[in-house]
Formats: C-alpha cells, sequence, structure tokens
C-alpha cells in the first residue's frame, strides 16, 4: 500500500496531467471550430473545380479534429475519475499511518491497564473497597456530581483515542471500511479516562409576581395573584423592623 507521501506525490501527477489535458482540449477545439468555420468555402471550392481529392482530404482534417475533441474529452474525464481516486487513496494513507502509530503505543498502555487492573484487584482483595479517583474540579472550583479525574494511563489513553478518531473521519472520506477500535474488549479504560459529571447548583429561584405566574393562575382556573406593590409608608415601617 501507499504511503502517505507516494500517495500526495502520484496525486500531484495526475493533477498535473490534467492540467496538460485541459490544455491540449482546449486547443483541440479552437482547431475544430476554425475548420467547421472554413470548411464550407473549402468544400465549395472543391466542388467548383471538380476536385475531390481536395474535397477528401478537407473532410480527413475535419475528422482527425474531431477526433482529437473526443479523445481530450475523454482523457480529461479519465484524469477526473483517477483525481478523486487519487484523493481518496490520499486519505486511506493518512488513516493507516494514524492507526500504525496508534499500534506502536498501544503495547505500553495495554501494560499500564494491567498493571492498574492486578494493584486494584490487590486493593479489593487486601482492603474490601474499590478505586475511586478524584472528583474533576473545574477552573471556576466547582465540582462536577459524580465527577472523577483523569490518571495517568487515561491521558495516554485520550491520545489513542484521538487518533482513531481522527481515522475513522479520514476512512469515511475515503469510502473504507473502519477496523474496529483497538480498545475493544477494554471495559476498565472508563475508569482512567475521567468524567467531568454533572454540575448542579444547591440554591433553587423563585420569583414571585412574574408574567409566568400570573399565566399559570390563568390556565389553572384561578385568579391571577397581585403583583406585590408596597407602598413608601410600607417600605419605611419594614426597613425599621430590620434595623431592630
Amino acid at each position: 500500500m501507499l504511503t502517505t507521501v507516494e500517495a500526495q506525490t502520484a496525486l500531484a501527477r495526475l493533477q498535473e496531467e490534467k492540467a496538460r489535458a485541459v490544455d491540449e482540449l482546449t486547443a483541440a477545439r479552437e482547431a475544430l471550430d476554425r475548420l467547421e468555420t472554413e470548411s464550407g468555402d473549402r468544400l465549395l471550392a472543391a466542388r467548383l473545380d471538380a476536385d475531390e481529392a481536395a474535397a477528401e482530404g478537407i473532410r480527413e482534417e475535419l475528422a482527425a479534429a474531431r477526433l482529437a475533441v473526443a479523445e481530450g474529452e475523454k482523457i480529461a474525464a479519465a484524469c477526473d475519475r483517477a483525481i478523486r481516486q487519487g484523493e481518496k487513496d490520499v486519505l486511506a494513507a493518512e488513516a493507516r499511518e494514524l492507526r500504525a502509530d496508534v499500534a506502536v503505543r498501544w503495547p505500553a498502555i495495554r501494560d499500564r491497564l494491567d498493571a492498574a487492573a492486578e494493584l486494584l484487584d490487590q486493593l479489593r482483595e487486601t482492603e474490601h473497597t474499590g478505586f475511586i479517583p478524584s472528583p474533576w474540579i473545574q477552573a471556576s472550583g466547582a465540582v462536577g456530581a459524580g465527577s472523577w479525574q483523569r490518571t495517568r494511563t487515561g491521558e495516554l489513553l485520550a491520545e489513542v483515542l484521538e487518533l482513531e478518531r481522527r481515522a475513522v473521519a479520514l476512512e469515511s472520506r475515503a469510502g473504507t471500511e473502519s477496523p474496529p477500535t483497538i480498545l475493544a474488549g477494554r471495559a476498565d479504560i472508563g475508569l482512567h479516562l475521567g468524567n467531568m459529571g454533572v454540575i448542579e447548583s444547591p440554591i433553587q429561584l423563585k420569583v414571585h409576581g412574574s408574567r409566568l405566574d400570573d399565566a399559570s393562575a390563568v390556565l389553572a382556573g384561578k385568579p391571577a395573584p397581585e403583583t406585590p406593590n408596597p407602598s413608601r409608608d410600607e417600605i419605611a415601617r419594614q426597613a425599621v423592623t430590620l434595623r431592630r
């Protein structure tokens, strides 16, 4: 199979041939236009002179010019098809290189996963408990409910998953089938990748006297509640009470 560099080189060659084919086709069409424009007068002159050989020569020139145009169109169309396939070959080659990178990284990650699993088994057997990673603290200082941080092994796993994601995107564009993930069958990766959790607010805000309250009351068949509108004296009395 082609490497990315080889596929890109082949594609560049096809693009050069397409440009050459377009130039040749343009010239062939211009030559045919000239011949067809002139052919009527030339054929008439040959007939008036009773020169059948000259007339046959004109017909042969026209046929050759038409053939050149037809061949040019076929070559240009073939270039287009080859370029489309060449672009897919480049994408497929890039995907193969990403997956080769994953294959190189995987043994070390697999060893770390196996070592972590052994340590966790020992912890469970010795202390009869499981390992719970620390909560994932947001930049704002908030902590997501049910969150846990990514382990060092998880950082390596995340890089591998990103490489596979990029490979799948390239393979999809190339029209090729993606192989199964190299992490298939490893249920323990979830512990290492971490989870942002769900940010929850313990504060429940309720606004009274809003238009939404009015609409809810009307839909329920009840009179709309009056919007609080305290007088100046009522506000003053409330302020005195608060100071006490």
